[in-house]
């Protein structure tokens, strides 16, 4: 999923996809897809870690936020998943796209975790 996911996320970036990061694998790929959601009036609204869900398994959720044309502001949120660059990533396609991430393996991978 990460690899379809990152494609995805540089696409919508107009990043070239040859040098894309691996936003949702990589911390260092993380942190730009950040300062990039920043340059576009999206910061982290919160981040949320879970480690009560299943014993020994941990889980992060991210949610974005920024103010509309109106001044008010509006939230997206990531699904519950293993890990944090993915959780941003997540979040971070929804608030660029509109819509969650609805790739091939997606669902499958949030009903696991």
């Amino acid at each position: 999923m990460s690899r379809e996911l990152d494609t995805a996320l540089a696409e919508i970036l107009d990043v070239d996809i040859n040098h894309r990061s691996e936003y949702s694998t990589c911390g260092i790929g993380m942190l730009e897809l950040d300062r990039m959601m920043r340059k576009r009036g999206w910061q982290i609204d919160g981040l949320y870690c879970r480690n009560n869900v299943c014993p020994g398994i941990t889980s992060f959720s991210c949610s974005y936020s920024r103010k509309n044309k109106y001044g008010e502001r509006e939230f997206v949120h990531s699904d519950r998943v293993d890990n944090e660059p993915l959780a941003r990533a997540l979040a971070a396609y929804e608030a660029l796209a509109g819509k969650k991430w609805e790739g091939e393996q997606c669902k499958e991978y949030i009903k696991n975790t």
